[in-house]
């Protein structure tokens, strides 16, 4: 593994960005129903106030909206849940599962590992994650999203895509049929291939009725549509970006004897070092009805990303780090800020053992923390505006901008 070690970002605390209130805004997408009728909203008045919530640590802080009838709930509840159900969303509830399953403190206790994608429940509670769940509307408050993505990027890329007249066909094509597209797109329009890639959703009413919306004929379908789109936004203004289909394989420990190989879908490098900035994972299906697997699966991924390519740029021990990974499941799209520490690359690469869990509940040892945001529902464009938004700056303040890409056309 010769890929040289990624350094670290800062997140600066926001800095008053522009009144994004109308801009901004986005109509909730259902997590649990493919599809419904969308309302568009003005403005982000009566979401919870997260303020105070610190996704980047394992405290607990303000409970969190849950949305659907099979939504983690509280994140921070304290009642033992099901494996059939969901999966751990804070440390108090990862203790009672590992406790349940014999999880030992160490990574390699665990002897019958599988690959990233038939990862076990056993598997996944050696990994220690936690999955931390919003919905997409929570990332545009300058809060929450300071977080993760600096202020002065968010700006710029939204600074950016203003004065593209690709971007503002794009958004203006939502009002257009779909077979009526080749009237709005001209040939060289970056967001052609994206628009036309684009799967389409079905609207069951029960679940009796799931047949009505099956995984889509082509996964590469999907995976087509991302990658796409997440290239048409930066390849104009970022030029030391690159986001392709890439499927590379990451590894936790020897996969022969400790360990397994997990590989991912598409990847975001840098050109300029050849280093993996994000991951992609997509699924022809809606993720609702495979939530568990397919977290499942995406946190061995993330565990596998860090083993194999640890973050080594700061000397704090406390100094937490953040990966990004970009889910598409079928129509709706997901983005997972995984954060982590130190101590989380020693555990998954079997250099430091788990302390003995605390009486009270309570756990400082290792965690990676899935903090997710989503559904963006690819058939809306107030959805699929703002995911512009967060993509671009997001590459922006890993990649750098490219020279003269405020040149308006």
């Amino acid at each position: 593994m010769n890929e040289p070690e990624r350094p670290v970002t800062p997140v600066a605390g926001p800095a008053g960005p522009p009144d994004d209130s109308s801009d901004d805004a986005i109509t909730p997408a259902p997590r649990n129903e493919p599809e419904r009728t969308v309302t568009p909203v003005t403005d982000l008045a009566g979401l919870p106030d997260d303020s105070s919530y610190d996704a980047t640590t394992s405290a607990p802080g303000p409970t969190v909206s849950s949305t659907g009838s099979n939504h983690l709930g509280d994140p921070y509840r304290k009642d033992k849940i099901s494996k059939e159900e969901d999966l751990p969303s804070n440390p108090a509830q990862w203790n009672r599962c590992a406790t349940s399953e014999k999880v030992g403190r160490f990574i390699f206790d665990f002897g019958k590992f599988q690959s990233g994608s038939n990862v076990t429940y056993t598997q996944f509670l050696h990994l220690r994650v936690i999955w931390i769940e919003h919905k997409a509307e929570i990332l545009a408050k300058d809060t929450t999203r300071g977080i993760w993505l600096r202020d002065e990027y968010y700006t710029r890329a939204r600074q950016l895509l203003a004065s593209w007249i690709d971007w503002r066909v794009y958004l203006d094509s939502f009002q257009v049929p779909k077979n009526n597209l080749h009237t709005l797109f001209v040939a060289n329009n970056a967001f052609w291939l994206t628009r036309h890639h684009i799967p389409e959703s079905i609207s069951p009413i029960t679940k009796d009725r799931r047949r009505e919306y099956p995984p889509t004929n082509d996964e590469q379908t999907v995976n087509s549509a991302l990658v796409d789109f997440l290239e048409a936004l930066t390849i104009r203004h970022v030029e030391n970006a690159s986001w392709n289909i890439e499927r590379k394989a990451f590894e936790l420990g020897d996969k022969k004897d400790e360990g397994y190989e997990a590989r991912v879908d598409g990847l975001l490098r840098r050109q300029s070092d050849g280093r993996v900035l994000a991951i992609l994972e997509v699924k022809p299906c809606v993720r609702c009805h495979h939530q568990v697997d397919i977290r499942m699966q995406e946190s061995a991924q993330m565990a596998a990303w860090i083993s194999s390519y640890p973050d080594n740029s700061s000397t704090q021990t406390s100094a937490n780090f953040t990966r990004l990974l970009v889910s598409q499941d079928r129509h709706q799209i997901f983005l997972t800020f995984a954060t982590f520490d130190k101590s989380y690359v020693a555990y998954v690469s079997g250099n430091l053992k788990a302390k003995v869990r605390q009486s009270n509940g309570s756990d400082s040892n290792p965690f990676l923390k899935m903090n997710e945001f989503g559904p963006f529902d690819t058939k809306s464009e107030s959805h699929m505006r703002c995911l512009g938004y967060y993509i671009l700056a997001f590459t922006l303040q890993e990649c750098g901008e490219r020279d003269g890409a405020d040149v308006a056309e």
